[in-house]
C-alpha cells in the first residue's frame, strides 16, 4: 500500500543535498535497472544494503519487517512512518536533489543505514 509521495519542491535553483560519504561502508553495492530502485526494510537488515543509482532513477522504500512500524528518513524529505507492507516513493529523480556520492537512508530498525550511491 503506497503512501502519498513526501513533499519536496525541487527547482532549478534547489541546492542538491551533499553526500554523507564519498564511498559506501557496505562491501558491495547492487545495481538495479529500471526507473525505480526499491530498498526493503527487512527484519534483520535492509535489502539491498547498498545500491548504485543513476541521476534519473527514483527511490522507493518498503516495509517488510514482520509487523514493525519503521521510520524512514532520507535526504531533505520529512520522516515517513511505514506500517508493514507500506511503501514510500520519492518521486523526483535522484539527480535533481542529490549531489553525487553516498547518501544514507535511515531506517529506524537498524543502528546503521541503507546506502544510495549516486554516481
Amino acid at each position: 500500500m503506497p503512501l502519498p509521495a513526501p513533499s519536496l519542491t525541487v527547482t532549478a535553483s534547489t541546492r542538491r543535498v551533499p553526500p554523507d560519504s564519498v564511498l559506501p561502508a557496505a562491501g558491495a553495492c547492487a545495481r538495479i535497472a529500471g526507473r525505480i530502485v526499491t530498498i526493503a526494510a527487512m527484519p534483520d537488515t535492509p535489502q539491498p544494503r547498498c545500491v548504485v543509482v543513476t541521476a534519473d532513477q527514483r527511490l522507493r522504500v518498503v516495509n517488510r519487517a514482520a509487523g514493525a512500524v519503521v521510520a524512514v528518513r532520507f535526504a531533505a524529505f520529512p520522516t515517513q512512518e511505514l506500517k508493514l507492507g507500506q511503501a514510500v516513493l520519492y518521486t523526483p529523480p535522484m539527480g535533481r536533489f542529490l549531489a553525487p556520492g553516498v547518501h544514507d537512508v535511515h531506517i529506524s530498525l537498524y543502528a546503521g543505514s541503507a546506502e544510495v550511491w549516486l554516481r
